[in-house]
C-alpha cells in the first residue's frame, strides 16, 4: 500500500507538471499565431489585466527579472527618440564640420589682414611707424588728443585720423 501511495503521488505531480507545460506551450503557440485557442486568448488577457492592475505584482516582476516594464506609448516614444539620435548626431557633426571650415577660412583672412596691416604700418610713405602720440601737436594738445578729436568730430577711423594728424608738424618732447 505504501508503494501505491508514492506511485499515486508521483503520477499526480507529473500530471500537474505536464498540464502546466502543455498550457504554457499552447499559450505561446497561440500568442505567435501558430494555433488559435480562444481560451488561450482569454487566459493571456486575464493574466495581463491582473498584471496591469496590480502595481505590487509589476514591481515584484521587474525586480525579479531585473527589467523595467513600459507601456506601449512609453516604449514607442523612447524608440523614436533612440532612432532619431543617429540623425541628430549626423546633423550636429555636419554643423561642426561646416563651422570648423568657416573658422579656418576666417583665420586665413585674419592672417592675410595682419600681414597687410604690418606692411602698411611699416610703409615709409605713410610713416605710421613713426607715430609719436604723446608729443605736442600744433600748440597745447597732444597728437593722441588730436586723433581722438578727429575721430569724434568727423567720424574718421583711427588710421585716417593718425595720417591727418601727422600731416601737420608736431613738436617731439
Amino acid at each position: 500500500e505504501e508503494g501505491n501511495i508514492i506511485s499515486l503521488l508521483r503520477d499526480i505531480v507529473v500530471g500537474i507538471i505536464m498540464g502546466v507545460v502543455t498550457v504554457a506551450i499552447l499559450v505561446v503557440l497561440d500568442h505567435r499565431d501558430i494555433v488559435h485557442f480562444q481560451s488561450a486568448h482569454h487566459f493571456r488577457e486575464m493574466s495581463f489585466q491582473m498584471l496591469k492592475n496590480n502595481p505590487e505584482t509589476i514591481a515584484t516582476l521587474e525586480e525579479a527579472a531585473d527589467i523595467k516594464l513600459l507601456t506601449m506609448a512609453d516604449y514607442e516614444s523612447k524608440r523614436k527618440e533612440i532612432d532619431g539620435v543617429a540623425e541628430k548626431k549626423a546633423k550636429g557633426q555636419e554643423m561642426i564640420e561646416k563651422r570648423t571650415k568657416d573658422a579656418e577660412e576666417k583665420r586665413a583672412q585674419v592672417a592675410a589682414l595682419r600681414t597687410e596691416h604690418a606692411a602698411l604700418m611699416n610703409n615709409e610713405l605713410l610713416g605710421l611707424n613713426k607715430w609719436c602720440g604723446g608729443c605736442i601737436w600744433s600748440g597745447k594738445t597732444t597728437c593722441d588728443a588730436r586723433v581722438a578729436f578727429m575721430q569724434q568730430k568727423y567720424s574718421t577711423r583711427l588710421i585716417t585720423a593718425k595720417v591727418g594728424a601727422m600731416s601737420h608738424p608736431c613738436k617731439h618732447p
